[in-house]
C-alpha cells in the first residue's frame, strides 16, 4: 500500500493530511505556523503521521506546498499553490 503526505506550510497555519493509495484521508493536522516555518511543518508532519496511526518509514513519499514549502526538512518534492489547486480541482470533480 502507498501512503502520501502533503504539507502546506501557510504564513498562519500549516495543515497535513495522509492519504492512501485508494485515495482515502487516513489521518490530518493543523498547527498554528508561527515564526518558525520549519518546525510547524515537522509538527503538522508528526500529528498527521499520529492520526494516521503510522510511522514514518511507513509514508512513501512527502509533498509540500505553500508559503514555507521549501522550508520542510523531509519533502521529497515542492510543489506551487497554483498546481496543488488544480490538481485538487481535477481530483474532485
Amino acid at each position: 500500500m502507498t501512503r502520501v503526505l502533503g504539507l502546506d506550510v501557510g504564513a498562519t497555519y500549516t495543515k497535513g493530511v495522509v492519504m492512501d493509495d485508494s485515495r482515502e484521508v487516513a489521518g490530518q493536522s493543523l498547527v498554528k505556523t508561527g515564526f518558525n516555518l520549519a518546525a510547524a511543518a515537522e509538527k503538522a508532519y508528526e500529528l498527521a503521521l499520529k492520526a494516521a496511526r503510522l510511522q514514518p518509514n511507513q509514508i512513501d513519499y512527502v509533498a509540500s506546498t505553500g508559503y514555507g514549502r521549501y522550508l520542510v526538512p523531509m519533502r521529497d518534492i515542492q510543489i506551487t499553490e497554483l498546481t496543488c489547486h488544480a490538481r485538487g480541482a481535477a481530483f474532485r470533480f
